[in-house]
């Protein structure tokens, strides 16, 4: 039982941290801080592949920095992974 209840506290602590990290970004975003931005949703997509909230602030972010080598890497390798995502293409 002890462990049930830890397996969910760490479960719940991990989930609360990647909240606060994604809205700490989306606050850089806001305001224009577009490198404090991507390095902490770079960290967040890594963390978690398959979300796209995170890859599309990511593309936009690099973007805003002229970085659009970053954003045809993210691209392709988005659409190798998963190729039914056709969205990824209108970006």
């Amino acid at each position: 039982m002890k462990q049930l209840f830890l397996l969910i506290f760490i479960t719940i602590t991990s989930v609360s941290f990647s909240q606060g990290d994604y809205y700490l970004a989306e606050d850089y975003y806001r305001e224009g801080e577009y490198e404090k931005a991507t390095q902490i949703f770079k960290n967040l997509y890594s963390k978690n592949l398959f979300n796209t909230t995170y890859l599309s602030r990511l593309i936009s972010c690099y973007q805003e920095t002229n970085e659009f080598s970053e954003v045809e890497k993210l691209l392709k390798t988005a659409l190798d992974k998963d190729p039914k995502q056709a969205f990824f293409m209108c970006i």
